[in-house]
């Protein structure tokens, strides 16, 4: 593990790590990069929006990680981790763990019930569903070739007493 990983705040020179992260990543394809730097660019845009929630890891000032997570819509405790993207070098070091624990800390704080998160099944996707697994969330769902044929969307949760 990491000792010097440090959590803060989006910062609008973020925009091209952020960019970098998702397509450093290997498993992003070009739409999905897309929509993870307008994320970004909603939330610089916007002060004080509480839509899109942002930590970047940091490791001795370098930006090794992000998750961006939200309320779901529609619900009054139900959370969603939108995106979570490591360096490649920095894998297996627990930059990933440290921040899907920031977001269950925050969804706690708020008095969430669960956060929910969703990834592919595409070939390998296996390393994201491990990494789920290890934090103890559960598979919640499945559905079949939902974001092209033979590419389902895996529904992952975990729950929070309160």
């Amino acid at each position: 593990m990491l000792a010097t990983i440090s959590l803060r705040a989006l910062r609008s020179d973020d925009r091209e790590v952020i960019a970098g992260l998702l397509a450093r990543a290997g498993n992003f394809n070009a739409a999905e990069q897309a929509v993870g730097c307008e994320l970004v660019e909603h939330a610089l845009a916007n002060p004080g929006q509480t839509d899109y929630l942002f930590a970047i890891a940091e490791d001795d000032g370098l930006a090794v990680g992000y998750a961006c997570w939200g309320l779901a819509s529609m619900s009054d405790g139900s959370w969603e981790l939108y995106w979570i993207a490591v360096d490649p070098a920095c894998r297996g070091r627990g930059v990933g763990r440290i921040l899907v624990e920031h977001c269950e800390a925050e969804v706690r704080k708020a008095r969430g019930r669960s956060l929910v998160a969703e990834t592919s099944s595409r070939p390998g996707y296996e390393g994201t569903l491990a990494f789920y697994k290890k934090l103890d969330y559960e598979v919640l769902g499945r559905i079949r070739d939902f974001y092209v044929a033979g590419d389902d969307k895996v529904i992952l949760g975990k729950y929070f007493p309160l």
